[in-house]
């Protein structure tokens, strides 16, 4: 056991800063994937979108007189 008191703060520190370290490798692996799991939703919501102009244009390309009211 090491009982000088220097020595001691300098390990807690060394330890400290070890754990802050992990810690933010941990929170950027996170943000890693909530943002691929953001630009999949982007993605989804590209293709939706897309998906609804088609069938608005599809739409507004039906004549009149064959639509439902």
């Amino acid at each position: 056991m090491v009982s000088d008191p220097e020595l001691m703060d300098v390990l807690t520190q060394k330890v400290g800063e070890r754990l802050k370290e992990d810690k933010l490798v941990t929170d950027v692996e996170g943000l890693k994937k909530d943002v691929s799991e953001l630009k999949d939703m982007v993605a989804r919501n590209v293709r939706e979108t897309n998906d609804l102009k088609v069938r608005v244009e599809t739409h507004n390309k039906i004549p009149r007189s064959t639509q439902k009211a």
